[in-house]
């Protein structure tokens, strides 16, 4: 056949093969289950109450970590503690904004993870030791130290040893135990002794840091507890901070490990200022030298 051969016809329409008022078939979306809705409650109630708590973890940051740390005098230091102190330590304020929003974030973080293990049907499969593109997965956090030096993101060892574990989630944890052994020594032993604690000040951080009934050992053991406290404290709430506003850029990342890492610098050199302060002696060393022994 030649292209004489060719004859031209009239195209016909295809409304036929393809009606244009046929219903096209669109996927139903999947309905949000008791499940999903209890978890979403349970993440705003986390969220908004970390806000609340940031309050007083803010102006008690700024007190035991940020003044003494850029070298203020021991009389400035002391008097910027109490100032902050007298705010989060009134007679509302400190039931609502210390206690009852960090027990019930809390609470809410482990009936969220109750939740959630009950409901999951299947363990997540273990990953091998891999760069990670994804820049706002869970299991991240902030990516790993190679973050910093543009190596790409990495499953933090937690995650990849139990994947059910995240690393805000473990360090949410590990932040609770911390906590507690700092309530123990800051407010029960005090509260134990004087039905109290409106005597501890700056100064009885600097007993802290230098009398426990361990000697040295001992010593070391508040050192070591205090620095872990703050250290885990930054990064549960720098990591915290920047998810809740969906901050999970490379460099968000690197912005938020140098926030970790200016404060946990300043945090060093607040403690051992501290510890090189001269004892209370007298009626005040004397309570301090209580506090510590009792707890």
């Amino acid at each position: 056949m030649s292209v004489e051969d060719l004859t031209q016809v009239v195209p016909d329409p295809l409304d036929e093969i393809y009606p244009e008022d046929e219903p096209q078939f669109v996927p139903e979306p999947p309905k949000k289950t008791w499940i999903h809705t209890a978890s979403s409650i349970l993440l705003n109630i986390q969220k908004y109450l970390a806000y609340g708590f940031l309050g007083f973890y803010g102006l008690h940051t700024a007190s035991t970590v940020i003044i003494p740390g850029i070298g203020i005098s021991q009389s400035a230091c002391q008097d910027v503690f109490e100032m902050c102190r007298n705010i989060y330590m009134a007679p509302l304020m400190e039931p609502t904004m210390v206690y009852a929003t960090g027990i019930v974030h809390i609470g809410a973080g482990l009936a969220l993870r109750i939740l959630r293990l009950w409901a999951k049907k299947r363990p997540k499969k273990k990953e091998t030791d891999i760069i990670i593109k994804e820049e706002n997965r869970d299991d991240i956090g902030l990516g790993g130290i190679g973050t910093i030096f543009g190596l790409g993101f990495k499953k933090l060892w937690i995650s990849s040893t139990f994947p059910s574990f995240t690393p805000l989630t473990f360090s949410g944890y590990v932040l609770t135990a911390a906590v507690a052994f700092h309530i123990a020594k800051m407010k029960l032993g005090p509260v134990s002794v004087d039905g109290d604690s409106s005597l501890v000040t700056l100064s009885y951080v600097t007993h802290y840091l230098n009398q426990l009934p361990w000697g040295k050992v001992g010593n070391f053991v508040n050192y070591g507890m205090l620095a872990l406290l703050l250290w885990v404290s930054f990064y549960h709430t720098v990591s915290g901070l920047f998810k809740y506003r969906r901050q999970f850029s490379l460099r968000a990342k690197k912005i938020a490990y140098g926030v970790i890492a200016f404060l946990t610098g300043l945090s060093v050199i607040s403690m051992t200022r501290l510890r090189h302060w001269d004892l209370e002696i007298g009626f005040l060393g004397k309570q301090f030298a209580k506090y510590l022994f009792v707890v």
